[in-house]
C-alpha cells in the first residue's frame, strides 16, 4: 500500500480503504481500479483479491506510521522527513489473512494436464538411472587405488554434486504429481531454494577447477604432482563446498525477506527464484544486490577463467607436431570440455529465453534438462570417453576389485 495520511484524515482514509478490502470480488478479472483522491478520500480498491494491497494519495505529514483495522501494517517501505517531527509516508504494505499464510502453489506446464503420469513415468526413470550412474561412478572412484588422483578426486566430487543438485528438486516434484498436491510451505521453498543454490554453485566452482586440473596436466606437466598435491586437491574441494554454502546462506536469506504481494503461484517445477523474484513486490533491493554480485563471483570469474584454460590447452595441441600426441591429448580433456559445454548451454538456455507466449514453456523444458537430464548424463560422458573409469568397471564387474575394510 503506497499512502500518506495526515493526523486527522488517516482514520477515514485508511478505514475507507479496509472496508473496501475485506469485499474483494470473488475473480481478478472483477476487481475495479483504484485511485485515491488528493482530498485523501480513497475511491476503490487495488490489486487482486487475496493479495496485498496498495493505496496511493497525495503526501500528508504525519508523526506516526497508521494501522488500519485488523491489518497488520507489515512495514513502510518509504519514508521521507517532514516539517516537524513527521514523515511522508509514501508507500506501506499490509496483508490479509490469504497472503498471511505461508504455503506457495508450484504449477508446472503439465499439472493440469492429461499426460502427467506420463511425465511422472519419465521423470522417475531418468532420476533413478541418474542416482544409478552416479553412485557406480563414486564407488568405483572411490574403491579403485588406480583413481585416486586429483583428477578422478574431483570428478567424484562432482558426482556428488550431480546426485544432490537433482534429488532437490526432483522427487518433490514426483510426489506433487503423485499426490496431486502442489502446495509447499515456505519453509520447503526456501529450503529447496537454499540446496539448489548450494549444489549449483558448488558445480560451477567444481568445473572451473577441474579446468584448471586438465590445464596444469597438460600446461605443466612435470609440475603437476607439485601443484596439485592431495593437500591441495582437498583444499580445493573445501573451497568449492565454502564458497557454496556461503553464497546459498546470503542468497537464500535475502531472498526470505522479499514480500510476495501478486500471487502465490509458481509457474516453474520447484520454488525457482525468478519465478519467486516475478511474485514479488517489495524487498528485492538486497536480493539484487547479492544476486549480481553472485554472478560476478561465481558465474562470469569461473567461466572467464575456464575460457582462459583451455585457450592455453588448445594452443598447446595445435602447436604440437605429432597427430598421435594431439589426439591423446585431447582425449584427456574432451569429455570435461563436452561436460561444461552442456552446461553453460543450459544455463544459458534457462537465463536468456526472451519473453513470448511459449517462454515459460520452453523455461520450464530448459529446467527439466538443467536440473534432471543433465546429472543423469554427465557421468555417462565421462564413462565412454574415458578409458581409465571403463578399466575400473571392468575390474569391478570381473571381481578383481576387493571392497575396502
Amino acid at each position: 500500500m503506497t499512502g500518506v495520511a495526515g493526523e486527522g484524515q488517516e482514520s477515514s482514509v485508511f478505514a475507507v480503504a479496509a472496508k473496501e478490502f475485506q469485499s474483494v470480488p470473488s475473480k481478478e478479472s472483477d476487481v475495479p481500479e483504484v485511485q485515491v483522491g488528493p482530498d485523501g478520500e480513497a475511491c476503490g480498491l487495488v490489486g487482486a483479491p487475496g493479495v496485498a494491497k496498495e493505496v496511493e494519495q497525495a503526501p500528508r505529514c504525519s508523526p506516526e506510521l497508521p494501522t488500519i483495522e485488523n491489518k497488520p501494517l507489515i512495514e513502510p517501505v518509504q519514508r521521507e522527513p517532514c516539517e516537524g517531527d513527521g514523515y511522508y509516508l509514501r508507500r506501506a504494505v499490509w496483508m490479509d489473512n490469504y497472503t498471511a499464510s505461508k504455503v506457495f502453489q508450484i504449477v508446472p506446464f503439465f499439472f493440469k494436464t492429461d499426460y502427467k503420469l506420463y511425465v511422472f513415468g519419465i521423470l522417475l526413470t531418468i532420476y533413478f538411472t541418474c542416482l544409478l550412474i552416479n553412485i557406480i561412478i563414486i564407488t568405483v572412484i572411490y574403491i579403485d587405488d588406480h583413481l585416486h588422483t586429483p583428477m578422478y578426486l574431483f570428478l567424484c566430487n562432482f558426482s556428488i554434486v550431480d546426485l544432490c543438485f537433482t534429488t532437490v528438486t526432483v522427487p518433490k516434484l514426483l510426489h506433487m504429481i503423485l499426490t496431486n498436491n502442489n502446495t509447499i510451505s515456505f519453509t520447503q521453498c526456501f529450503t529447496q531454494l537454499h540446496f539448489y543454490f548450494l549444489f549449483g554453485t558448488n558445480e560451477d566452482v567444481l568445473l572451473f577447477i577441474m579446468a584448471y586440473d586438465r590445464y596444469v596436466a597438460i600446461c605443466k606437466p612435470l609440475h603437476y604432482n607439485q601443484i596439485l598435491g592431495r593437500k591441495n586437491t582437498l583444499m580445493l574441494i573445501a573451497v568449492a563446498w565454502i564458497s557454496a554454502c556461503t553464497n546459498s546462506l546470503l542468497i537464500t536469506k535475502a531472498a526470505s525477506t522479499m514480500l510476495f504481494c501478486h500471487s502465490k503461484i509458481i509457474h516453474q517445477l520447484f520454488c525457482d527464484i525468478k519465478a519467486l523474484i516475478t511474485i514479488s513486490c517489495a524487498g528485492t533491493e538486497m536480493f539484487f544486490m547479492l544476486l549480481y554480485l553472485e554472478l560476478l563471483l561465481f558465474g562470469f570469474v569461473p567461466f572467464l577463467c575456464t575460457v582462459m584454460s583451455y585457450v592455453k590447452i588448445i594452443a598447446i595441441i595445435l602447436n604440437m607436431d605429432s597427430r598421435d600426441g594431439k589426439r591423446k591429448l585431447f582425449s584427456t580433456c574432451s569429455s570435461h570440455l563436452t561436460v561444461i559445454l552442456l552446461y553453460y548451454a543450459n544455463v544459458a538456455s534457462v537465463v536468456l529465453i526472451p519473453q513470448s507466449q511459449y517462454s515459460e514453456l520452453l523455461e520450464q523444458i530448459c529446467t527439466v534438462l538443467y536440473t534432471a537430464v543433465a546429472p543423469m548424463v554427465n557421468p555417462l560422458i565421462y564413462t565412454i570417453r574415458n578409458k581409465e573409469v571403463k578399466r575400473a568397471l571392468m575390474r569391478l564387474v570381473k571381481g578383481k576389485i576387493t571392497l575396502k575394510p
